[in-house]
């Protein structure tokens, strides 16, 4: 039997094997095509899964980032940070508020624009540190004079820096130390108070007695002076002088003395009045203009020391306008301490220097006086002190002398009790 392909053409055979190849590789290409279907679907999985771990991750650097900005924010220091190039980066809510900011500068080398010129000082120590001209440094005391008061900043600052240890940037932390410095002086100037109180006391008690018989001998030979005809000027002379030596006596005696509160509710703008009185009634002539800005009407407090603390600070600021000038009186609430009020006496004098704020407070402090014993303010401040308060110095609008005096504004029992 002969062979059936021997009577089919070799076109025909050709293309039979072509069709056999042709659905080999088809049936490849399926297999392969499968193969990369599945491929793509295992590596879109994949991709998936790396995307939401990196969502996850996006959103925990981003809530890292915002717990990190929140405790920066809620630090009571102020903070700012910049990079190498100045560009500010950080500048807390803290920072914003000690610098008196208007709005947040973009470079600390242009901050003039947005920052009060007092508070500049700190940005030149910042710039210095990141240019390299100066070190870092560690709390330390920045004075700074923003509307005629000195406040005191602790500052410190440091570099940052990259593994290279390369400069990337410089944080600057701060805070308004001023009230601790305060303190500070305060406790000194009561250690000095003490010191001097006790020496006080202890003269004043030894040179009464031989007073009193001076005073008393000096009176006996003026009347026995005057009997005889006699001129008797010396006499009194010596009794004047032995009563300024009492009076002296007297003011030492009550600078040392424990002050009791007889606590009274009583309307204040008399009590200035007659202060004011008083203090021009020295005068035979002057031509001093008195201004009162009284919110607080009534006030809880000892009568007799608070007309004490008046009377001795409108005396001196009576002689510091030399009898011309204006005497501003004020009396509220106190705005920062509710639980205070503040009475302000104000007057257009040459004012206090920042030096002599320090000691003018202390006992004998006479200077640039031509009378009084120099005890005035001294016991004017312990009884300020005895109602829990304080008197301050600040330079008045006028450019003289603004005494503040902060009293605890206690409540009477009686509207306590309705």
């Amino acid at each position: 039997m002969l062979n059936d392909t021997a009577h089919i053409p070799n076109d025909l055979l050709e293309l039979q094997e072509a069709f056999s190849s042709l659905g080999q590789a088809e049936a490849e290409f399926k297999k392969g095509q499968d193969n990369l279907l599945s491929l793509v679907k295992t590596l879109s999985e994949q991709l998936d899964v790396k995307n939401k771990d990196l969502e996850t991750k996006v959103a925990e650097i981003a809530s890292l980032k915002a717990q990190s900005d929140e405790m920066v924010e809620s630090i009571s220091d102020g903070v700012i940070a910049c990079d190498k190039q100045g560009k500010i980066l950080i500048f807390n809510r803290c920072a914003q508020e000690l610098t008196q900011c208007s709005s947040i500068p973009a470079d600390i080398r242009a901050a003039n624009s947005n920052i009060a010129d007092a508070f500049m000082p700190l940005f030149q120590m910042l710039n210095n540190t990141l240019e390299g001209h100066t070190k870092p440094v560690r709390e330390l005391p920045l004075i700074i004079d923003f509307n005629q008061n000195n406040l005191t900043f602790l500052v410190s600052i440091n570099t940052v820096k990259n593994d290279d240890g390369h400069i990337t940037g410089a944080v600057a932390s701060f805070n308004d130390h001023t009230e601790v410095v305060r303190l500070q002086e305060d406790l000194k100037r009561r250690d000095r108070l003490q010191a001097l109180g006790s020496m006080a006391a202890g003269v004043a008690h030894e040179i009464r007695n031989p007073l009193g018989g001076i005073a008393l001998y000096a009176d006996m030979i003026s009347d026995d002076m005057l009997s005889a005809g006699l001129d008797n000027s010396a006499a009194l002379k010596i009794s004047s002088a032995v009563s300024g030596l009492n009076r002296l006596v007297e003011d030492m005696l009550s600078f040392t003395r424990s002050q009791k509160l007889h606590l009274t509710y009583f309307a204040i703008k008399p009590l200035l009045q007659q202060c004011t009185e008083l203090a021009l009634a020295r005068f035979k002539k002057h031509n001093i203009k008195i201004i009162y800005n009284i919110t607080l009407t009534q006030i809880y407090a000892d009568k007799n020391q608070l007309e004490q603390i008046i009377l001795n600070i409108i005396q001196n600021a009576c002689q510091a306008m030399h009898g011309t000038g204006e005497l501003i009186l004020s009396c509220c609430k106190d705005n920062e301490r509710k639980d205070m009020l503040e009475i302000s006496i104000a007057d257009s004098g040459d004012g206090i220097s920042e030096e002599l704020r320090s000691t003018i407070f202390d006992p004998f402090y006479t200077k640039g006086k031509t009378e009084g014993t120099g005890l005035g303010l001294a016991i004017a401040l312990k009884c300020a002190e005895s109602h829990h308060g304080t008197i301050d110095i600040r330079t008045a609008k006028s450019g003289g002398a603004e005494f503040i005096i902060r009293l605890k504004a206690d409540t009477p029992p009686s509207i306590q009790g309705n």
